[in-house]
């Protein structure tokens, strides 16, 4: 089986330092969601309507930008 991204000795440090970037944004994330979560909820306040969407799209759009550059190194 062949995949797509290949892995070799010249750039394998690209590549995992691209992957701990993909981890670290993603991880980030994470962390601005679940605080939301936390906070408005202490406050009494509902969610704002664009919450689900935005969270959708920066997650989906971090893991898709940082594929691509792992794809083209």
């Amino acid at each position: 089986m062949e995949y797509r991204c290949k892995n070799h000795k010249e750039n394998s440090e690209k590549v995992y330092r691209l992957l701990k970037y993909l981890i670290r944004t993603s991880k980030l994330i994470m962390t601005a969601v679940f605080s939301t979560l936390i906070i408005f909820p202490a406050m009494e306040k509902p969610l704002p309507v664009w919450f689900t969407p935005l969270y959708l799209i920066l997650l989906t759009g971090n893991a898709v930008f940082w594929l691509i550059r792992i794809f083209l190194a």
